[in-house]
């Protein structure tokens, strides 16, 4: 938090003094908190024999002692997952080294604040680089875990190579160079399993690996799909020559395991050579597209399958606060999968005055994520903005009547999106600059976190930031959006949408980084009611997937709903007669699951990433529970207006004398904005307007308004909203409305937008459920006005036409000399 009253600790020198020194060396640590311990484990290096293992511990109040016995196993965490199977042996691997033999068990109190000399090393084929440490209690009943990684954002690279079939899993290449203290590491952990029959043997089968390079200089642009008939060159950038270049694998580090059956046995592998430390550089210097081969068993000359490399980046995301006269950013990054999540609070009063800032900290009762992203519904709801984003994010379920107080627990005790209660009072080394420590609920500067993933199915961005202050005072929020890491530049999003409208309503969104298929997507779903007049709208475990086919109108047919869209999409190489999704889809196995499975994958939740490939675009959408519902999913553009509507039916009455109501559809596929203006001579407020099916003509200026407008027939609703109870006004009523348009007939404008005022100034409207073109289309119909103060009596209509005299257009012919 900055302040222009900051004043710099006393213990300020010595923490620089000891941070510098601290630097003369690689440093190695570990982040725990779990099961009443929360702290760090340090690596360093003491001299050429020994390094030093320190330890900064603090026990609980639930826990306030315990012996444990410390371990190092051979992979590091995956803190994507958020389950206790991520310290399982199936996760973390073998056990390599005991450090309980060599240094005893490690007892809290009185080895909380120790340090140790031991003979392992912090680099190389035994190194603790990039493996875990895990304690377990005697009692076997508390098992905490944490990688091993270096603390030095800029050391480490991260690279994957994600196989889709015949082999599916992942290779994850991992790099740590720290050049001033000459130390390096490298190594590449399988985890690969086939995606078709194939027979038992051993469990696993063995294959040839290189890596290949491309011999164009092309880019990930265009190229998504990996496509290994490209292919000639084995990577040499050193012309080594056959079996010794950097891209001969398997010479230098054996074949590689495949799994047979990945349900019974698993074929986890860690492979390490010195010469995965020239290929951080190699792979920085060429622009040339590198890509892992993996040779048939049998065949060894052919290709059984191949992956893209591709460096992946920390994942880097923000919220951005600019509210109430609050002002800052809460910062959230991941170096990779492995690491812990650094979270980074710099919030303060917008005037930056003294005042203001101790006023925003002793207002603040607590700090969290919460579900969903907050969403504007109407411009009056400005102020509850902060209403719509749902509960505290808590995918881990943990029971909020058991939550120890803030700072009192360890991270595993709160909900994934409790900050206050992770971090309060976590301040260990790092420099908080708090304005009242101790004293007030403050979050300020940088606290780390092993359950706050930014990728995988529990990942945090898209969701909000919320900040709760003390009544009078209203809620603060912001969306946790992704930026480019290093830069101040947010991602460029992909969007896509589904759009229910019948028997349920309801919009889903789907969003992905631009041109990056192999990222996560997130999956918004948004107001899914039923529409057709049934009263019961609280249903539960619906089947959910993408189709193959578009859907045809048989989404409208109650005994063979939507048959069009055909099967469920799945990728090619995938047998699923062989590797049936309900035995073998399952968490780390996502290999195995069909590509537009929902149900088996994930369950619905409010955001769940997944790979999604640019080809799911104009395929279906389908709730199959019943066969309830169908839609297309669509690119959604962002720019451009398109089309202009404007009725020039003139009222010629006493009361009208002219309207205009302009129509302009922009390509985002479903918004619309309305300027309404209408020159009375004086002011008539409460009208209701709607779109009836037809046009209007002459009865149009009618004098009789018994007659008026007949001509436009009844309220437009193309999709037979209500059609089950048409007559059942209360419930269409309670349902429709401005925060779920899509439940309310499409020519009922009244009930989306409000109603409209004569003879005031130009009024705007934006309407998501007003279509101007396509198969539906409000084009070539009519817009009725009824009476003041809500009547039901017709007052004026006009047709909607399109305008074409808007769109100008000049010819320059140059005469010829």
């Amino acid at each position: 938090m900055c302040y222009k009253s900051c004043r710099i600790p006393k213990l300020y020198l010595v923490i620089s003094v000891f941070l510098f020194v601290e630097s003369e060396s690689l440093v190695l640590r570990a982040y725990l908190s779990q099961h009443g311990l929360h702290g760090e484990i340090e690596f360093t290096h003491k001299n050429d024999t020994f390094i030093n293992i320190r330890t900064n511990l603090q026990p609980t109040l639930q826990y306030p002692d315990g012996v444990w016995r410390w371990t190092i196993h051979e992979y590091a965490v995956d803190y994507r997952d958020l389950t206790s199977e991520r310290c399982s042996a199936d996760n973390l691997g073998k056990e390599l080294i005991d450090l309980t033999e060599e240094l005893g068990y490690l007892i809290v109190p009185g080895k909380d604040h120790a340090e140790y000399e031991s003979k392992n090393s912090l680099t190389g084929p035994i190194g603790l680089w990039g493996k875990s440490i895990l304690l377990e209690n005697a009692e076997r009943d508390r098992i905490i875990c944490a990688s091993i990684l270096s603390t030095d954002m800029l050391y480490e690279k991260h690279a994957v190579a994600r196989f889709t079939a015949p082999v599916a899993g992942t290779l994850d290449f991992r790099w740590l160079a720290a050049q001033e203290f000459d130390e390096t590491d490298a190594y590449v952990q399988a985890d690969l399993y086939h995606a078709k029959a194939v027979k038992p043997g051993n469990g696993f089968t063995e294959h040839k690996w290189k890596l290949f390079v491309t011999d164009i200089f092309d880019s990930d642009k265009g190229s998504h799909e990996d496509n290994c008939n490209v292919l000639q060159l084995v990577f040499d950038p050193d012309n080594s020559g056959d079996g010794m270049s950097v891209g001969d694998l398997d010479s230098r580090l054996g074949r590689i395991k495949v799994a047979t059956d990945a349900n019974q046995r698993k074929m986890k592998r860690l492979y390490k050579d010195e010469v995965l430390n020239l290929l951080r550089s190699d792979m920085e210097a060429t622009r040339r597209n590198l890509y892992v081969v993996i040779f048939d068993e049998r065949h060894t000359d052919s290709f059984l399958a191949c992956a893209k490399l591709r460096l992946i980046p920390p994942k880097f995301t923000k919220a951005l606060i600019n509210m109430d006269g609050i002002r800052g950013m809460v910062e959230f990054t991941q170096r990779s999968p492995f690491d812990p999540t650094w979270a980074n609070f710099t919030l303060g009063a917008a005037d930056q005055d003294y005042e203001s800032n101790l006023r925003f900290v002793s207002s603040m009762l607590q700090y969290s994520i919460r579900e969903l992203p907050p969403k504007l519904l109407e411009a009056e709801q400005w102020n509850n903005i902060c209403n719509t984003t749902g509960n505290l994010y808590n995918p881990t379920e943990v029971d909020l009547k058991s939550v120890p107080p803030p700072g009192m627990g360890t991270q595993d005790q709160y909900p994934v999106g409790d900050l206050l209660g992770k971090y309060k009072g976590r301040t260990e080394y790092l420099n908080h600059k708090y304005l009242l420590p101790g004293l007030v609920s403050e979050l300020s500067g940088s606290y780390w976190d092993v359950f706050l993933p930014l990728s995988g199915r529990d990942s945090v961005t898209h969701r909000a930031v919320v900040l709760t202050r003390r009544e009078p005072k209203r809620e603060i929020c912001a969306t946790i959006l992704p930026y480019e890491h290093g830069t101040e530049y947010q991602t460029q999003m992909s969007t896509a949408q589904v759009i229910f409208r019948y028997p349920l309503v309801g919009r889903v969104i789907l969003r992905q980084p631009l041109e990056r298929p192999w990222e996560d997507t997130t999956i918004i779903i948004e107001s899914m009611v039923h529409a057709d007049g049934s009263n019961v709208n609280n249903t539960f475990e619906h089947r959910w997937a993408i189709h193959e086919n578009p859907p045809g109108k048989d989404y409208y047919n109650w005994t063979a709903r939507c048959l069009s869209a055909g099967k469920v999409l799945q990728q090619q190489g995938l047998d699923v007669d062989t590797r049936h999704p309900e035995h073998y889809c399952r968490a780390r196995l996502e290999g195995l699951c069909r590509l537009g499975d929902f149900t088996t994958r994930y369950v619905i939740d409010v955001t769940s990433p997944l790979p999604i490939k640019w080809q799911w675009a104009g395929h279906v959408a389908r709730c199959s529970d019943r066969r309830w519902t169908i839609e297309t999913t669509k690119w959604k553009s962002p720019s451009g207006k398109r089309k202009v509507g404007r009725p020039k039916q003139r009222w010629e009455d006493d009361i009208a004398q002219a309207l205009l109501l302009l129509l302009l559809l922009d390509m985002s596929f479903m918004n619309y904005d309305f300027q309404v203006f209408c020159d009375v001579p004086f002011q008539t407020r409460n009208h209701r307007w709607e779109i009836f099916v037809n046009p209007v003509g002459v009865d149009a200026a009618v004098q009789v308004t018994g007659t008026r407008c007949v001509a436009g027939g009844y309220r437009w609703n193309p999709y037979f909203t209500q059609l089950a109870d048409p007559l059942n006004h209360d419930l269409y009523s309670q349902e429709c409305g401005a925060d779920n348009p899509l439940r309310c007939d499409v020519g009922d404008l009244t009930a989306r937008l409000g109603t409209i005022t004569m003879g005031a100034e130009r009024q705007v409207f934006m309407d998501s459920n007003f279509p101007l073109e396509g198969t539906v289309s409000a084009m070539g119909r009519s817009i009725v006005i009824f009476g003041p103060e809500r009547s039901s009596e017709r007052h004026a209509c006009a047709n909607i036409q399109p305008d074409k005299d808007i769109i100008k257009f000049v010819n320059i012919m140059k005469p010829p000399r």
